[in-house]
């Protein structure tokens, strides 16, 4: 009976001293605060747009006939490189040349008829002189002779046609360039009804291209001739290919409500690689500052609160006093005197203490972002002065230097998740509460 008394007074002495072992190993296994950094650097900073767009040559002729027949013969085929005048098809020319023949021999008998009605004219004058014919004589040799001249004329015309459609009968090339379809074969019939049937397209010059994309009207106001301009294509996903923007149009493309812009961009193509058709992407540099200060957009959303502040300082201050127990254990050290007139660095307690320890570079301005930056083992806010930035990263303008080391997050690895202390990315659809010490304003 005795020993079990014993037994259950000692049960909650040994509960007792368990959970003072656990909390005092707890409190001296904390682990420190781990600072997530940046280092300020030079870099370049762009603000840029992306469309879509398709790859045409500049100059693209399409090459038909305006006659009608059979094509007899054509000479060149896809990807042909051809030159102005060179030949390129010929149709079956014995309807023209039969027509040609035709209008030739008209025009023969209205010579003919009109030498006769002009000497018939010259012997009525010289009797109307004499008074031995009427003047209504006359007046009919002069109309007809009139008649008989204009129906050379009019034959004359009609083998100048015949002659101009046997010429339209052998196809040549208008400029130089490469054949980039051919829509005929031989044998096959056109028909020069109302339109000219297209033969060939021929593209003048591939070491050119253009790329006609279409822009958002949201971004179209900001897109201006001349900008920079990199696009890629699906056949060469490891290629980069340069141009600029040479044309902005007007005319509007609406496209299920949705309205764009179509935009030109000049792009060299000196080894061939881009093709008429391909679907580029591009991206378009609106604004672009090159070897700038450049700090993580992150930084300028990170503000520590109270309670990391705290923590803070009392690691500092543990770590400042297991130094001094070192420097006083080691018998061969010698204290550090600190003067009156020096002053801690230590991390800021209070708001009071984060406005004496501000850097001295900052320069305190009304709407200024604020960055904290690390040093050795404090931390200290400083009002930077920024410029452009592209959303990822961000200029600046005044108030940091090239090597900087700006604090991006702090982790706590004391809480065991890893939870992010200090930082302002909160879910904006949930409720937040207000901090502590605030007073609602009705």
């Amino acid at each position: 009976m005795i020993r079990h008394k014993k037994v259950m007074l000692l049960i909650p002495l040994l509960l007792l001293a368990t959970l003072t072992f656990f909390l005092l190993k707890g409190r001296n296994s904390e682990k420190p605060v781990v600072f997530e950094t940046a280092t300020v650097k030079r870099g370049t900073i762009a603000q840029t747009i992306s469309a879509t767009g398709t790859v045409e040559p500049i100059d693209k002729v399409e090459v038909g006939t305006q006659v009608s027949g059979v094509v007899k013969k054509i000479h060149v085929d896809f990807n042909s490189t051809v030159t102005k005048g060179q030949l390129l098809a010929e149709l079956d020319k014995t309807t023209l040349l039969a027509t040609l023949d035709l209008s030739k021999v008209s025009l023969k008998s209205a010579q003919i008829e009109s030498e006769f009605l002009k000497q018939k004219f010259e012997r009525t004058s010289k009797l109307f002189e004499k008074g031995m014919v009427s003047q209504q004589e006359i007046d009919q040799a002069t109309y007809e002779y009139e008649r008989a001249k204009n129906n050379v004329e009019k034959a004359l015309s009609e083998v100048k046609k015949a002659e101009l459609n046997l010429s339209y009968a052998t196809i040549y090339s208008p400029i130089n360039g490469t054949v980039l379809s051919r829509a005929v074969d031989e044998g096959q019939t056109v028909a020069a009804s109302l339109n000219a049937p297209t033969l060939f397209t021929i593209a003048q010059d591939m070491t050119q291209m253009e790329v006609y994309a279409a822009v958002d009207e949201a971004d179209i106001g900001q897109v201006k001739k001349g900008q920079r301009v990199i696009f890629t294509v699906d056949a060469f996903p490891e290629d980069t290919f340069h141009g600029n923007v040479s044309q902005v149009r007007l005319e509007p493309v609406v496209t299920s409500n949705v309205v764009t812009y179509t935009v030109t961009v000049l792009a060299q193509n000196p080894d061939l690689k881009l093709m008429p058709g391909m679907t580029a992407t591009i991206t378009v540099y609106l604004n672009e500052v090159n070897d700038v200060l450049t700090v993580p957009a992150r930084a300028l959303r990170f503000t520590p609160d109270e309670n990391l502040l705290n923590r803070l300082s009392s690691q500092f201050e543990r770590d400042k006093k297991r130094k001094q127990g070192a420097e006083v254990n080691d018998p061969g050290s010698t204290p550090k005197m600190r003067s009156s007139g020096s002053q801690d660095r230590s991390p800021a307690k209070t708001p009071g203490m984060r406005k004496r320890q501000a850097d001295p570079r900052s320069k305190p301005g009304k709407g200024r972002p604020t960055v904290w930056i690390k040093k050795g083992e404090t931390i200290r806010p400083v009002h930077i002065k920024t410029g452009l930035s592209d959303f990822v990263n961000v200029q600046v303008i005044e108030g940091l230097e090239d090597g900087d080391e700006v604090i991006l997050s702090v982790r706590n690895e004391s809480l065991g998740n890893k939870k992010e202390a200090g930082s302002e990315s909160v879910n904006p659809f949930m409720p937040q509460r207000p901090p502590r010490g605030t007073r609602r304003m009705r």
